[in-house]
């Protein structure tokens, strides 16, 4: 998963102000220690880049959106401890006043937007898209075990998950996705909007590289779709978009 170019400093706040955690904790138990990270994590974005400060986009995010969202992963989790990691976490999206397209979850259900994605996309299903695909990764763990790593390594590290962790996180959401009653065929331009565009500056890796890694996600995705009869979901534009009212306020 892409991270911006600071987040990796985040971690070094973070190190300093929390013990190391127990690597025996699952997502639905989330350590003190793992709280007061992912806390630290969102006063230091704060101070240090800020959020966007406007009711109508957060009031999307954290009231239509999630609510919508939650309901959809309740129908798609197959597991009692998916369904605590659901249940059990502090769901929150915040927007960063950054210019950059990306987005991330850093634990505890926070999940962070800059402000550059927010205003690229256009639909409710694009946005949807994104969001779906950072809870996936909190309700199947890859965001704790990763937030435990870095905390008992005592080391300053970005979240980046493994392509087969990419993989099933794009399952869950296409899933979530369906059963929220949101376009599935979104996520064939929202996700190369997320998290290809600026890949290359704060991964380590190159552009051929990380396009090749997105378009073996997409080809699995569309493989994904046609498997399960959901390709022909993309309408041409969605009825109406409570998307694109709540964000008329930024600029």
């Amino acid at each position: 998963m892409n991270k911006i170019n600071f987040f990796a400093l985040t971690f070094t706040l973070i190190i300093t102000v929390t013990a190391c955690s127990s690597s025996g904790q699952n997502v639905a138990q989330l350590g003190t220690d793992e709280q007061n990270a992912v806390y630290a994590s969102v006063s230091w974005l704060d101070q240090t880049v800020g959020f966007v400060e406007d009711e109508n986009i957060n009031n999307f995010f954290n009231k239509t959106l999630i609510a919508r969202l939650k309901i959809g992963a309740g129908r798609s989790v197959k597991t009692q401890q998916e369904t605590d990691n659901l249940n059990n976490l502090s769901w929150q999206i915040y927007v960063l006043n950054s210019g950059q397209r990306n987005a991330f979850s850093i634990g505890d259900g926070a999940i962070i937007l800059t402000k550059g994605l927010v205003m690229a996309l256009k639909t409710d299903s694009e946005i949807a898209t994104i969001v779906a695909h950072e809870m996936s990764h909190q309700i199947l763990g890859d965001t704790s075990k990763a937030l435990r790593e870095s905390l008992s390594s005592k080391k300053p590290q970005a979240f980046f998950f493994s392509l087969e962790e990419e993989l099933e996180a794009d399952k869950l959401m296409l899933t979530i996705l369906h059963n929220a009653n949101y376009a599935t065929n979104a996520s064939l331009k929202a996700l190369p909007m997320a998290y290809r565009v600026e890949a290359e500056s704060f991964s380590g890796k190159n552009a051929e590289v990380n396009d090749s890694i997105m378009n073996e996600r997409l080809n699995a995705i569309r493989e994904m779709l046609q498997k399960s009869g959901l390709s022909n979901l993309m309408p041409k534009k969605e009825k109406s978009s409570e998307f694109e009212k709540a964000k008329k306020g930024l600029k």
